[in-house]
């Protein structure tokens, strides 16, 4: 595990809800591991692509079993990141 701040490595330093938890040997920062959090790549792009094929985002949350105000938080991030300003 690498620390979130400075990057260095780290060891296992006891367990926190279940979860291990590090600590950093270089600048003895603790965090838990945040890895598995949020949904697959592959689930937002299907929102994505659903959405522009014309499904709703109640449709599209209830076919992929996601709340549909984070199926709109997926297409405004999307579109944010594929915005081109026009000539």
């Amino acid at each position: 595990m690498k620390c979130p701040k400075c990057e260095s490595d780290s060891y296992k330093n006891g367990n926190h809800c279940g979860k291990q938890r590090y600590k950093c040997k270089k600048c003895n920062y603790q965090f838990v591991s945040r890895q598995g959090r949020g949904k697959d790549k592959q689930i937002k792009c299907a929102a994505v692509t659903l959405y522009l094929y014309g499904l709703s985002f109640r449709a599209i949350a209830s076919y992929l079993k996601v709340s549909h105000t984070v199926v709109m938080k997926w297409v405004k991030t999307f579109a944010k990141a594929n915005y081109v300003m026009p000539a």
